[in-house]
């Protein structure tokens, strides 16, 4: 097994500089070294060297052996294709735009094709790359650091596996005041302990899930790792490992797989323990995660602002389609939208399949999305709609805090009165408009019924809320077309509707539990 180590802190802009990715990378480097894997570490890289020692690693290895690599440095997402890309910032990087950006920083996608491509081995990439960088700040949207985007397992090979030291979208510590920290980031110190600790299992998911306890231990519960994998093998992090299985609890098995020990579950008939995220088409895995919900400025049921801790769940990644709803119609389990309006509603216009379905109360999102996908199909709660709408940093916008524009969302800002935006948009219109979780139209198009009854806010700390028990209106979230003033297409704005109200500027999105 062999593991190459890079440590980008000393950037040619000083402004960039990191006091710790250097120390990250050595002492992760003597980690893996004593784990038994050859290894070798590099620091200060410009693009050039970056492109050539990682070349010279791929090269170096043989068609069916294990690789890990671990950079610790600066990173950046970029809008590539119909999605978003991750990049890896070389010490030489300088480019002051989007445009120039990518010329001048080192593509995560080409690292993980050089991988695969050389043959059948596992592979393993760790990126403690989601620090705070000043680079984007002039041309990002949010006008800070978005972090990484999200890696789709559908996309990965299944000899490859990532890990983030964050989540999508947020920004890792490079340092901390616990005395750890000092020196290294809380997931080198954690990446470090899980990989020195020979009495505890090598698997990688073993690994991997000492690795997060750690860091939200030293973080107070600020950072929260993520992964993502596809592997059909398991992957051992220590050549030390004893030959010898370690004793399954009771109910599970172990047997032989490839050579390889695999603990199963036997009264699921050979469902693995500890599933990745599962991949479901159309929707976005959003990691658990605590954030403070509502807004100290806003309207009087926007406050008080309080912490909100959510367990793991699903979210359209669009809302709805007229396509998508009227197959639902079609066999007679959703009921037929409002129409007509002078075209302000999209069920029977031609040519609006991929728009909104609008002119749909609250009674007809919750049938649709437990048609769907069964009793586990649901509208979302207002807490996990605001949370995938602005995740942890406190964003005034899906986007970040720049103002709205027409280039972010559908929305009639700009001139001087509603409904001059024409009505609704096709779903996924406004990519630079997307949430820190990949979401397209949390702002405009359509406002999105939720589950809850709108209510007064709790005062302190609660955990996956649900909203008041019994009420007069159910919540609507995220603004509409029909919107004209930024205000109006915040985040953190509650606008409210009779459950059986059918209205032009309304349409949904559904929801549903992690497993």
């Amino acid at each position: 097994m062999k593991a190459l180590v890079i440590g980008n802190g000393n950037y040619d802009d000083d402004d960039a500089d990191l006091a710790n990715a250097v120390n990250d990378a050595r002492r992760v480097g003597a980690a893996l070294r004593e784990a038994g894997m050859q290894v070798r570490v590099e620091t200060n890289l410009g693009l050039r060297q970056m492109d050539d020692v990682i070349a010279a690693f791929v090269r170096g290895l043989g068609p069916d052996e294990q690789a890990v690599f671990y950079y610790a440095g600066h990173a950046f997402e970029l809008p590539e294709g119909s999605g978003r890309a991750n990049f890896l910032i070389p010490t030489d990087f300088s480019a002051r735009t989007a445009g120039r950006a990518r010329s001048q920083a080192y593509p995560l996608d080409a690292l993980t094709t050089d991988l695969v491509q050389r043959g059948s081995g596992l592979n393993l990439v760790i990126l403690d790359a989601c620090r705070n960088d000043p680079f984007t700040r002039g041309w990002s949207r949010s006008g800070e650091s978005r972090g990484l985007t999200v890696v789709s397992t559908a996309s990965l090979a299944d000899t490859t596996a990532i890990w983030f030291s964050t989540s999508p979208g947020e920004v890792a510590a490079d340092s901390g005041e616990d005395p750890l920290l000092d020196e290294n980031s809380p997931f080198a110190v954690a990446l470090v302990e899980a990989l020195s600790d020979e009495a505890q299992d090598p698997d990688f998911g073993a690994v991997y899930r000492r690795v997060v306890r750690r860091v939200e231990e030293l973080t107070e519960n600020q950072q929260r790792p993520m992964k993502w994998e596809n592997l059909r093998d398991p992957l051992y992090l220590s050549v030390r490992a004893s030959a010898a299985a370690p004793s399954c609890p009771e109910g599970q098995a172990w047997v032989e797989d490839a050579s390889r020990c695999v603990c199963w579950d036997t009264a699921r008939c050979g469902e693995r323990m500890e599933a990745s995220p599962e991949e479901i088409p159309g929707m976005v895995y959003i990691p658990a995660g605590t954030f403070m919900m509502g807004n100290p400025s806003g309207g009087e049921d926007e406050r008080p602002v309080h912490e909100v801790t959510l367990s793991a769940y699903y979210m359209d990644r669009t809302e709805v389609t007229v396509r998508a709803y009227g197959q639902c119609v079609t066999e007679g389990a959703c009921s037929i939208p409002d129409s007509g309006g002078g075209g302000m509603y999209n069920w029977g216009v031609p040519a609006r399949d991929e728009h909104p379905v609008n002119g749909v109360h609250w009674l007809d999102g919750q049938a649709y999305c437990i048609w769907r996908a069964g009793q586990v199909g649901r509208l979302p709660t207002e807490a996990e709609w605001e949370y995938a709408a602005r995740g942890r940093d406190g964003r005034a916008y899906p986007w970040g805090n720049d103002a709205p524009s027409a280039r972010l969302l559908q929305w009639s800002g700009g001139c001087g009165q509603p409904f001059c935006a024409g009505g609704t948009a096709p779903v996924g219109t406004h990519a630079a408009g997307r949430s820190v979780f990949g979401l397209e139209d949390m702002a405009g198009n359509v406002s999105e019924w939720v589950s809850d009854w709108h209510g007064g806010y709790p005062e302190g700390h609660v955990r996956d809320p649900m909203g008041p028990a019994a009420g007069g209106a159910r919540v609507l979230r995220g603004g509409s077309w029909e919107m004209s003033h930024p205000g109006a297409v915040s985040v953190t704005l509650r606008g409210q509707g009779v459950a059986t109200s059918r209205a032009a500027y309304a349409g949904f999105r559904c929801a549903r539990d992690a497993q």
